[in-house]
């Protein structure tokens, strides 16, 4: 089973979104995945909770606290548990959970404000042991980016100076709220524009699957 968990200290960098869009994408390839939310918003739970019974199959739990992803046993079949942290978290309080073989991925905002604080995110993700020597590889993503723009431009000239990979640059589009309403990803459609945005995570995804 492969842990993938979503961070950044600063709110509203779109780390729910994520995570049930990454959810919704390895399930339509045949994976079982778990979605553990740790966020007292519970964003990603009332996702899951709206979220029909006849699209794919996803499982999903509650459970709190970070500090409680250390007492849970995830049947032997799953393939990812997906981990929603909570806002304000700190790369300390993250080392604690993390072994070898987790990744770790740090959803970003083209703003200056949103850029400075991930900035100073990653920096102390970077002094974490387990990442420092490879053991937890790390990824960057940076959200609703629109194309062609100062600050996406700008945005992706700070963050090529940072020590991770820029995994993905996912479009700012509405398509993302419509979806969540009704318990949906990305990855539920199959319209033209759909495949289109779906484009934005060919290289996220080949990052996960990797060993």
């Amino acid at each position: 089973m492969k842990r993938v968990f979503l961070v950044n200290s600063k709110g509203g960098s779109g780390k729910s979104t994520l995570s049930v869009n990454l959810a919704v994408a390895l399930a339509a390839r045949g994976k079982r995945v778990v979605l553990a939310d740790c966020d007292p918003q519970l964003s990603t739970a009332s996702w899951c909770e709206r979220r029909p019974p006849e699209a794919v199959a996803l499982e999903w739990l509650v459970l709190g606290k970070l500090r409680h992803l250390s007492s849970f046993q995830a049947p032997v079949d799953v393939d990812y548990l997906i981990v929603d942290t909570p806002a304000g978290i700190r790369a300390e309080e993250l080392a604690a959970v993390l072994v070898a073989g987790d990744r770790v991925l740090v959803p970003m905002l083209p703003s200056v404000i949103d850029l400075d604080a991930s900035e100073r995110f990653v920096t102390g993700l970077g002094e974490v042991d387990a990442i420092a020597n490879g053991e937890v590889r790390v990824g960057l993503v940076l959200n609703r980016v629109r194309p062609e723009t100062i600050s996406g431009r700008t945005a992706l000239e700070r963050i090529a100076q940072l020590p991770f990979p820029l995994l993905a640059q996912i479009r700012d589009t509405q398509a993302y709220l419509l979806s969540a309403s009704m318990g949906k990803g990305l990855f539920d459609y199959h319209s033209q524009a759909a495949r289109e945005r779906q484009d934005d995570y060919r290289k996220l995804l080949r990052w996960l699957a990797r060993n």
